[in-house]
């Protein structure tokens, strides 16, 4: 199973630079030992394909993506919005 999926926000250990998860590349798929992952660099310098082995995840604050934050009677997040109370 895969460690990170895809739209998580990364950090490499090795050069220090972050960048989103765009592409998956499971071992059994190739038969390798490590899962490959494309990152998005956030500076712009484009997509990488890098090892699991230096990739940390970012903890992400969650924001609302289905609107309610703007909604004057106030309720509950759509079931697909990040904030929603998952059971």
């Amino acid at each position: 199973m895969t460690k990170f999926k895809v739209g998580d926000k990364v950090h490499i250990k090795t050069s220090g630079m972050t960048g989103v998860i765009k592409t998956l590349f499971p071992s059994d798929y190739w038969n390798m030992s490590d899962d490959e992952y494309g990152v998005q660099m956030d500076d712009g310098s484009g997509l990488v394909t890098i090892v699991e082995k230096v990739l940390e995840k970012i903890e992400q604050e969650l924001t609302c993506q289905c609107g309610l934050k703007y909604a004057r009677s106030g309720g509950r997040h759509s079931y697909w919005c990040p904030m929603s109370e998952k059971e």
